[in-house]
């Protein structure tokens, strides 16, 4: 691992801290995305294996949690 991926947080706790502070992605990996104000279903996942995300719904996008703040801002 790089000394910049080591100080940079992971993907849960980006989310918890920049998008949405009731979600926690260790727990609920499978919910509606934010990004495209999605209401039923549930597009955006997270892997922790593959420590990745991917909205699977309008944004086709996914990624590292550099790729989700570059999709937050």
């Amino acid at each position: 691992m790089s000394k910049l991926s080591e100080k940079l947080p992971t993907i849960p706790q980006y989310y918890k801290e920049h998008v949405d502070p009731k979600v926690n992605l260790e727990a609920t990996p499978s919910l509606p995305c934010v990004f495209h104000n999605e209401k039923t279903g549930k597009s955006f996942s997270y892997s922790r294996q593959l420590h990745i995300w991917r909205c699977f719904g309008q944004c086709h996008c996914g990624g590292d949690v550099i790729d989700l703040h570059r999709l937050n801002y």
